[in-house]
């Protein structure tokens, strides 16, 4: 069994020393006589800004509290319910007898206790022990750490998250490898399945739930053999190794799971021992709360009812806000049930011996945040999917929502790209003519995954945005040195993996097309020091190794260029630190790379550059490894081998230890992260059908909720289907909670977004929000703003903006004044204000705006033809789609642009392979080759991966519903796949000489009739999401030379039979939608110009042949071209996929 060492957490959750201090300030008040032991709850103003309304008095409360009761406040968001806890704070600090440390703010997450510390007033005269704010988890392990201090000589250790992962897959990597007797899993979790990560999520998730309620392995197992859920009986086995594994000393400790119901359990003595609030604890010199009051208690996991109601029984008064409909850790354990428990009737979990007083804050009153259209959308929301609209919290009609100026609109893009662009360019308008500062403008995705690559985006379009730490495994500044220690040197195609995810990253900064020079002058170093003639760069010439590991491992390195010189010297630092203490081999690796003067003038000189972030990864990996290596007896036991391969197994980010960065940007996170902050406007992305909300069940794989009904006593109801439904509904209920505290986070400003490309359309939650009377529609630009050297130029007849958006970055802008200053020329108007404008952005050094940069102004660097005219232009049917697409994309790809597989290259390559083994379908088989095929392909990312694969198994039913229904349409119909073409140009054809090569995903074989030869029909299946239109279909390129091809020279199956007939139409398949769609295309013969297609072979081996190749910008092909950075038309636009450092 393979031990993982655990860390320890920030926010004071070490807090609880052993030292006396001071004496306590007071003891408990006692209750006042004849104080009620309950009261209705009283319907109050909401509370604006530290004051309350009339009803909602702090100094009222406070007293309500000092007497004995526990107070209990519930209101819609944005009603002052944070405020009014930190007026009754002050209030309680302020009675006779209080003494610091005698009031303790708690919430559901660090960071809200960290903004809560900050707005807390304290007497600078009066010293607390302890933070005036934490938070629940914090608290919790500050009490199990200092008991098991006393009780065990030594503190336990906080196993945070990314721990808690990585321990489970080593957990699960040991069973697989016979390192470990493996539990008896179900048949259905085979092992491909269990080596998912979205298998690991399911069981984490499941572990934690039961770990939360505080039962064991036993309890687990019980419940399994009563019910005869062997999934059940797996969970137990798991269940009693890792909690072995936490108990082994120097590794073990507690994690956020179990620290709820230890703590509980530690309260429980203390109770019995007879500790009283007000007086220090047992085990422990700080002093146990008097008043604890808990913020945004809806977020509070399910376990920290027994943490609050211990605290109770120590004669703790309790004072609890929460807002109902806006949970969003319900994927973390708050199901909601702490709201239930501490605001019912009598709330037996937090009630003080003089009852409890719940008040409920009116969500009509003109002071509440986003009052006006904000207020009236999201109050609308609340009516649809609140469960507890009997509170009063939301008003019952939308003609009680409060009035005021907020403003919401919606947008609908036709990409991604174009909605990113949209979304950049608001905030800038919001930013340069609204005045809105950057930190207080938020875009909120539906996921942490979608929100980190939107995220990634607006920072190459220019828009500072905050630091948000990624996985050490997979951001790009410690991914590749992880990997420079862990892969086989010796492997020559793991070599060549790392070696160009060194040199494409952050480190070196090679682009593909640069790329493709280093190699050719690799091969030319290569041939002059073998005396021989030169090979070609791209092929590998030796066995099993590319020309740039050649380089590396056959050149001196003083023969090698500077970049492949840096290059080697980190692969040799990698091969001599491997077997170095962690901490030592990856400070030697970072020195090796050589930019960390560089990227510290950078972070100096710009505190926005996202080289921050890429240095701030740097420096958790090295504190991570000195940590781990610190927590050892012996810091030389943990090898650098052994230490990266333990963090590239943590799919979650370490806490970072860098200090965090100040300045003014843009938030751009989850719902979740962002779920306690206000912002004056938001941008809300992901309102897409099957996004936002997701109806997926979570939890299903272990039936989570049926197995802790198993352990309380609940019976689960006997049919699967209705208690499956049931299950759904609260997941659309749980993903609206989350949808309304997005749109509740703005109070000046919202913009809800969605897509509508074709393949993804908006969501019930985006047609909800728009179809609501204050809602407007945002006018997005008319036209992408970067498609084009005019890029962001007026395009209205009149000279008037299509857009009042203004460019997303420096280099558009740098673009628009071109444009502005050429028309202006051309028109004899003045130029002045443009030729400022462009001198400006040329001196802070914006390439696009120096004259000598505009390559119109410049020479060609040649005009000698790419081919001869009796030089064969060669051809096949996707080059055919290529060329007339973009003939300059054709060109650069063709001539070293082209960039490393993608993931969604690897799936479609996966999806034709089952295409080509099961011509006649058969979906169990091919769904069993896609499970095995898909396990190969790597994934950085859980989310990344589930999304991925559930795409890929729709395709696969697309794919299997298609073949079957052509048989059962056509029963004697025969098939070939992968079929081979070759035509060659007769003599004196258009375009001549020319051939065309290439392969035919299925041909089918047509019978013919009354003695005519057979009919062929080729079919392409497509895996990507642009779909043409029917008419574009009757001429689409690839299948009308696949068309030509067929009738000028047949076809060939792999066994070399020969396939003729004539060609009877053509067919594209599109298989990621819903269910399969297709575009055919009528025979040639039946076509309005039989020769169209021979006309268009011949038009492009003419072109293939010209010294020029004209780009051709549109939205779907330049939001996926890997070498636009390259393209003339494409000038001011970011680069895709580029590294943001």
């Amino acid at each position: 069994m393979e031990i993982t060492p655990v860390s320890v957490p920030r926010d004071g959750m070490g807090g609880m020393g052993t030292s006396r201090g001071t004496s306590p300030s007071g003891t408990p008040s006692e209750a006042q006589a004849g104080a009620p032991a309950d009261a209705r709850p009283e319907k109050l103003p909401s509370a604006p800004g530290a004051a309350a309304g009339s009803g909602a008095d702090p100094a009222a409360l406070a007293a309500a509290l000092a007497a004995g009761q526990a107070v209990s406040v519930v209101g819609a968001p944005g009603t002052g319910k944070t405020a009014l806890l930190l007026a009754v704070h002050a209030r309680l600090a302020a009675l006779p007898g209080t003494g610091p440390d005698d009031t303790l703010v708690l919430t559901p997450t660090r960071d809200h206790a960290t903004d809560l510390r900050d707005r807390i007033a304290l007497d600078p005269e009066r010293v607390r022990t302890a933070p005036a704010a934490r938070s629940i988890h914090s608290l919790a392990f500050g009490i199990v750490s200092a008991h098991a201090a006393v009780r065990d000589g030594a503190g336990t250790k906080f196993v945070s998250g990314p721990d808690q992962d990585a321990l489970l897959a080593a957990l699960l990597e040991g069973y697989e490898e016979g390192r470990a007797a493996p539990p008896a899993w179900p048949a259905h979790m085979t092992a491909e399945v269990r080596r998912t990560a979205g298998f690991r999520d399911e069981l984490r998730e499941v572990l934690n739930r039961v770990m939360e309620r505080g039962f064991a392995p036993a309890d687990v197992l019980a419940a399994a053999q009563a019910a005869r859920r062997p999934e059940w009986t797996a969970v137990a086995q798991v269940l009693q190794d890792y909690e072995d594994q936490l108990a082994v000393p120097v590794f073990g400790g507690v994690d956020t799971a179990a620290v709820l119901a230890e703590a509980a359990a530690v309260l429980r003595e203390e109770r019995d021992a007879g500790t009283v609030a007000g007086r220090r604890w047992s085990f422990s010199g700080e002093i146990v709360p008097r008043y604890v009051l808990v913020d945004a208690a809806q977020d509070l996991p399910d376990a920290a009812v027994a943490v609050l109601s211990g605290l109770r029984d120590l004669g703790t008064r309790i004072a609890v806000a929460a807002s109902p409909d806006t949970g969003t850790q319900g994927f973390r354990g708050g199901s909601g049930s702490v709201v239930a428990a501490v605001t019912a009737h009598g709330a037996p979990a937090i009630a003080g011996p003089a009852g409890h007083r719940p008040i409920v804050l009116e969500a009509a009153a003109g002071h509440v945040r986003g009052a006006g259209a904000i207020a009236a959308v999201s109050q609308d929301f609340a009516r649809r999917i609140s469960t507890d609209l009997a509170r009063g919290h939301v008003p019952r009609a939308a003609a009680d929502a409060p009035d005021g100026g907020s403003r919401v609109r919606v947008a609908l893009s036709r990409s991604a790209a174009e909605q990113s662009r949209t979304v950049a360019a608001l905030l800038r308008t919001w930013f340069h003519d609204v005045g809105t500062d950057w930190s207080d403008i938020a875009v909120i995705g539906r996921t942490s995954g979608t929100a980190a690559a939107l995220r990634q985006e607006l920072g190459h379009l220019g828009i500072p945005v905050g630091a948000v730490e990624l996985p050490l495994r997979t951001d790009p500044a410690t991914a590749p040195l992880l990997r420079a220690l862990t892969v086989d040197l010796g492997d020559p195609d793991a070599l060549d993996g790392l070696v160009r995810e060194l040199l494409t990253g952050p480190y070196l900064g090679v682009d593909p097309v640069a790329l493709r020079g280093l190699e050719r002058e690799a091969a030319v170093l290569l041939s002059r020091h073998a005396g021989g003639a030169p090979d070609d760069g791209g092929e590998r010439s030796a066995p099993h190794r590319s020309v740039l590991v050649r380089a590396l491992q056959e050149l001196p390195p003083a023969q090698l260029p500077d970049t492949l010189r840096t290059l080697a010297t980190v692969l040799d630092t990698a091969a001599d630190s491997a077997d170095a203490d962690a901490h030592t081999a990856v400070w030697r690796l970072w020195q090796a790379t050589g930019v960390a003067r560089a990227w510290r003038a950078r972070a100096l000189s710009s505190p926005g550059d996202p080289i921050n972030d890429r240095l701030d990864a740097v420096l958790r990996l090295i504190s991570l490894a000195e940590k781990l290596g610190d927590d050892l007896a012996d810091r030389e036991s943990l090898r650098a081998r052994s230490f990266a391969a333990l963090v590239a197994d943590q799919e979650f980010a370490q806490d970072s230890l860098a200090a965090r960065r100040t300045q003014a940007a843009v938030a751009v996170d989850s719902p979740a992260a962002l779920a306690h902050r206000s912002f004056s406007r938001v941008v809300v992305v992901d309102v897409d059908e099957g996004q936002w909300p997701d109806p997926r069940v979570r939890g299903s794989m272990f039936a989570t909720e049926a197995l802790l009904l198993g352990l309380t006593g609940g019976e689960p109801d006997p049919d699967p289907g209705a208690e499956y439904a049931r299950r759904r509904r609260a997941t659309i209920v749980d993903e609206g909670r989350l949808f309304l505290s997005a749109i509740t986070r703005a109070a000046d400003e919202l913009v809800v977004m969605a897509l509508e490309d074709g393949d993804t359309s908006p969501s019930a939650f985006f047609d909800t929000v728009a179809a609501h009377p204050a809602v407007e529609e945002l006018t997005a630009p008319a036209a992408p703003l970067d498609d084009g050297p005019d890029a962001g130029a007026d395009v209205g007849g009149d000279g008037s903006a299509v857009s009042d958006l203004l460019p997303v970055s420096a280099r558009q802008a740098a673009a628009r004044a071109r444009s502005r200053f050429v028309a202006a020329a051309d028109s004899g108007a003045d130029t002045e204000e443009w030729a400022d404008l462009l001198h400006a952005l040329a001196a802070h050094g914006v390439a696009e705006a120096a004259p000598e940069n505009w390559t119109a102004w410049q020479e060609v660097t040649t005009s000698t033809p790419l081919l001869g005219p009796d030089d064969e232009a060669r051809i096949s049917p996707s080059t055919a789609e290529d060329f007339t697409s973009c003939a300059l994309r054709w060109f650069l790809t063709r001539h070293g642009g082209r960039t490393a597989s993608s993931r969604a290259q690897s799936l479609g390559t996966l999806i034709h392979a089952i295409a080509e083994t099961h011509p006649r379908g058969g979906f169990a088989d091919m769904i069993a080759d896609f499970d095995e095929g898909f396990a190969e392909i790597a994934f950085d990312a859980a989310w990344e991966r589930d999304r991925e694969y559930a795409t890929g198994r729709r395709m696969v039913e697309n794919l299997d519903r298609y073949l079957r229904e052509s048989f059962e349409q056509r029963p004697g119909l025969e098939v070939a796949v992968e079929v081979g073409v070759d035509a060659a140009a007769p003599q004196g054809a258009p375009g001549a000489p020319w051939r065309i090569t290439g392969r035919i995903d299925r041909l089918e074989i047509i019978p013919g009739r009354a003695g005519a030869p057979d009919g062929v029909r080729p079919v392409d299946f497509k895996t990507g999401k642009t779909i043409v239109s029917r008419a574009d279909g009757t001429t689409h390129p690839q299948l009308g030379v696949y068309q030509f091809a067929l009738r000028a020279g047949g076809a060939e199956r792999a066994d070399g039979t020969r396939v003729d007939g004539e060609p009877a139409g053509a067919e594209l398949v599109y298989l990621r939608n819903t269910k399969p769609t297709t575009r055919e295309q009528p025979a040639l013969g039946d076509a309005a110009d039989p020769a169209w297609a021979e006309t268009l072979v011949g038009g492009i081996a003419e072109g293939m042949r010209s010294a020029r190749f004209v780009a051709t910008p549109s939205p779907d092909i330049c939001r996926s071209c890997p070498v636009r950075s390259s393209c003339p038309a494409f000038a001011g636009a970011p680069v895709a996929g580029a590294d943001d450092a």
